[in-house]
């Protein structure tokens, strides 16, 4: 909520388009340097995310469930599972956000329907 509410989503894609620009990601299509824009900054949202709520997963983990003794995780697998969260989050996204940018791109008028199809494609062959 304090994203919305500060405006850091703008910030944070500023700061991310400022950044491509003075580090060279500029590609000859608008299409490429927006869908690498939009997977930089769905991927840093989801870290930051992670970051703001892995204090209370610990406490939640390490303290709640083993007090009524739930608790089958080790630190180990914490962190394990964290690393593969981040690895998952990077690969979907990299794969779905060009696609569904693709499907705005080519839609025009029959945008709901489009993405509508797609969107359902996708979780049937997931």
């Amino acid at each position: 909520m304090p994203f919305l509410c500060l405006f850091w989503y703008a910030g944070l894609w500023r700061y991310i388009d400022q950044s491509m620009a003075t580090q060279g990601w500029c590609f000859e299509s608008a299409f490429w340097k927006d869908a690498v824009q939009a997977i930089v900054f769905s991927v840093g949202l989801s870290r930051i995310n992670t970051l703001m709520t892995v204090p209370f997963s610990i406490y939640k983990t390490f303290v709640i469930e083993e007090k009524y003794g739930f608790n089958k995780t080790t630190p180990k697998t914490f962190v394990v599972d964290i690393v593969k969260s981040t690895v998952l989050v990077i690969v979907f996204t990299s794969v779905l956000l060009p696609l569904l940018l693709w499907v705005v791109e080519i839609a025009g008028d029959r945008l709901v329907v489009y993405m509508v199809g797609t969107t359902m494609t996708i979780i049937i062959i997931f």
